[in-house]
């Protein structure tokens, strides 16, 4: 087994050496100054196989370049600017640069915010939930603020999913919101979340895994909400049910989490 992994951690290797090879062969052949957003589109791809290998630094470098050059363009498309800025934000918080990471954030929410009204349904949908995704880890990082940032951007996410034509997306981003409230400790909202999140999930063909794992999570908050009533009762303090459920503490919710993937 260690033999078969090696082989494949040096063929995924070079792989990724050949991938580099090409991009910087197709960074030589353009004119930053003249075509800046495909200089860019190159720049982040070349960021992409930094990121892959694990050389969050370096992505970092350019993801940078990347998103100067797409701005040189006028932000001609937006959505593709703000994928590169939500890759930087991530390689950020890969290396533990949160400050800055919020910064990247703040900026795509702020561009998507602003190209709103020219950008398709769909696309944006799926851009605003990246966003909300990418706060969740800078909230999980530690960042102050950053989870409801998350929330902020996945209720967007969720008024742009059509909920009786994409069943399947709703729920997803119903799960996220479940998530966030759960490491927030809003156990009886994230419990709502999840509810309304396995409604969208009953009878959806294929779906049965992610149903499953949707109800593992409704049944571990139903079940820390169960006992946490129970130990308001015993100290005979029973209006104040919700504030005790909210004190289960992390390490519960970080092990619900761990045991779910």
């Amino acid at each position: 087994m260690t033999t078969q992994h090696s082989s494949q951690d040096q063929e995924r290797a070079v792989a990724l050496d050949e991938a580099l090879s090409a991009f910087e062969e197709a960074l030589a052949l353009i004119n930053g100054q003249q075509e800046p957003g495909f200089y860019g589109v190159i720049l982040h791809d070349i960021g992409d196989v930094h990121k892959a290998r694990g050389d969050a630094d370096q992505a970092v470098v350019n993801y940078r370049q990347a998103v100067q050059y797409k701005q040189l363009d006028g932000a001609r498309d937006p959505g593709d600017l703000v994928t590169t800025m939500l890759s930087l934000a991530d390689s950020l918080i890969d290396g533990m640069k949160l400050p800055q990471a919020r910064s990247a954030l703040d900026d795509a929410r702020d561009l998507l915010a602003t190209h709103a009204p020219e950008m398709e349904q769909d696309r944006r949908a799926v851009r605003v939930h990246r966003l909300g995704q990418t706060y969740e880890r800078l909230g999980d990082a530690g960042e102050q603020g950053a989870y409801d940032e998350a929330l902020s951007a996945y209720r967007i996410a969720l008024d742009l999913v059509e909920r009786p034509t994409d069943p399947v997306s709703y729920a997803t981003v119903l799960r996220d919101i479940g998530d966030v409230y759960q490491a927030q400790g809003r156990l009886s909202e994230a419990a709502v979340a999840y509810e309304t999140a396995v409604e969208c999930m009953r009878n959806q063909r294929g779906a049965e895994r992610n149903l499953a794992a949707l109800l593992l999570n409704l049944g571990r908050i139903r079940r820390h909400l169960g006992s946490a009533r129970q130990m308001v009762r015993n100290d005979g303090q029973a209006e104040q049910t919700e504030d005790a459920a909210s004190h289960v503490g992390p390490s519960g919710i970080s092990e619900a989490r761990d045991e779910t993937q």
